[in-house]
């Protein structure tokens, strides 16, 4: 191809990704659409993710859960859930608790520096990387967080001051932050880990439309039946990972009484599993399976 100037036009190159790690789109209104007027306008876009993308979800939901719990029993303060976090804020403020507004102040400070940091991360692999790749790297820095606070933490001993409290909860905070904006970068479904009130909505809607659409395509034909019902995923992601944030809270809790701050060497561990699991749809990682 010539360009304007004459000169011979180079291809843009691309990076090498591999289609089948990609969400697949499944258009099982299509499927409905001979059964009955209504269900041929009833189109329903489900999009999954790969088995290895959903693990990854799940278990930093667990991170997610844990974390919160840990903090809030240690020092009253949420550093995931912010609207609970600022409920508790308000709270404090009118009864004049300022020493807890602070850490739930700090909370908050720290949850928008940690979103913001992880966005700027993201924007900059954006396009280039797969989701599960960025957030495998982004989760790093995630993981230096939550060690740090674990240190921090520990060097403090069982009673610091209300400046190294103020210090913990950010920290927590930037890190839950941090896991926030990697999930919400989700090409699709969007299963927060650090917050459920708006995925638990997010679940019951897509519910009730997959109950829809099921007894849309009851009468179709069993085999594209069963295709759609095979496809029609979406909203179980959701309900499994309030599940598994769920059971982080709970071992959370139950290790915080007898490890105190070394009850985040759970999340930290997990949090090392998702970095792994993300490493395996590097770009470095595939060039060099490709190499042999």
């Amino acid at each position: 191809m010539q360009t304007q100037a004459g000169k011979e036009e180079q291809p843009a190159t691309t990076p090498r990704l591999d289609p089948s790690t990609l969400p697949k789109v499944y258009e099982a209104g299509s499927m409905a659409s001979s059964a009955s007027n209504s269900a041929s306008n009833l189109r329903l876009n489900v999009k999954t993710y790969p088995v290895r993308w959903e693990l990854m979800i799940l278990i930093l939901a667990v991170v997610g859960g844990s974390v919160d719990a840990i903090i809030a029993l240690a020092f009253d303060a949420l550093p995931g859930p912010q609207t609970g976090n600022t409920v508790l804020l308000g709270i404090a403020l009118a009864h004049g608790q300022f020493a807890l507004a602070e850490a739930r102040s700090a909370s908050f400070l720290g949850y928008l520096v940690g979103t913001a940091t992880g966005q700027i991360v993201i924007v900059k692999h954006r396009g280039s990387w797969l989701w599960s790749s960025a957030a495998g790297t982004i989760e790093i820095i995630e993981l230096i967080f939550l060690a740090t606070l674990l240190l921090v933490w520990h060097e403090a001993g069982a009673n610091p001051t209300h400046g190294i409290v103020d210090l913990l909860v950010a920290i927590s905070a930037i890190a839950m932050g941090i896991q926030s904006a990697v999930i919400l970068d989700l090409p699709a479904e969007k299963p927060t880990t650090t917050y459920i009130t708006g995925m638990l909505t997010t679940f019951v809607t897509h519910l009730v439309q997959w109950l829809n659409l099921m007894g849309s395509v009851r009468d179709v034909p069993a085999k594209s039946g069963e295709a759609a019902a095979r496809s029609l995923t979406g909203p179980w992601i959701h309900g499994l990972t309030w599940l598994l944030y769920f059971t982080g809270v709970i071992s959370g809790s139950f290790l915080f009484s007898p490890m105190h701050e070394t009850a985040l060497t759970l999340p930290i561990v997990l949090l090392v599993a998702v970095i792994l699991i993300g490493k395996y749809d590097h770009p470095s990682f595939a060039l060099r399976g490709e190499n042999g």
